[in-house]
């Protein structure tokens, strides 16, 4: 019964965890509760699927700033307007 309680679970969670849709909202959640280098792997799935949102290079500009990375985050804040 254990054996098929513990593969059921680890079936689910290979199964849907991998699926979870990483959004903006998740990544600046991260960046708030100070897992900058979590932040940025999200934030840069984010911004190689959607290069033009503008918004995305503002939170990316932002995690940098708060993990004070300033040259990386001027630099999106900047590309960002373009």
């Amino acid at each position: 019964m254990k054996k098929t309680i513990l593969f059921a679970t680890a079936l689910i969670a290979l199964v849907y965890l991998p699926g979870q849709a990483q959004t903006k909202e998740d990544a600046v959640k991260k960046t708030l509760n100070e897992r900058y280098e979590s932040a940025e792997t999200d934030l840069n799935s984010l911004l190689s699927k959607e290069s033009t949102n503008g918004d995305l290079y503002a939170a990316a500009g932002d995690n940098y700033l708060y993990w004070g990375e300033f040259d990386k985050a001027e630099a999106l804040f900047k590309r960002g307007t373009e």
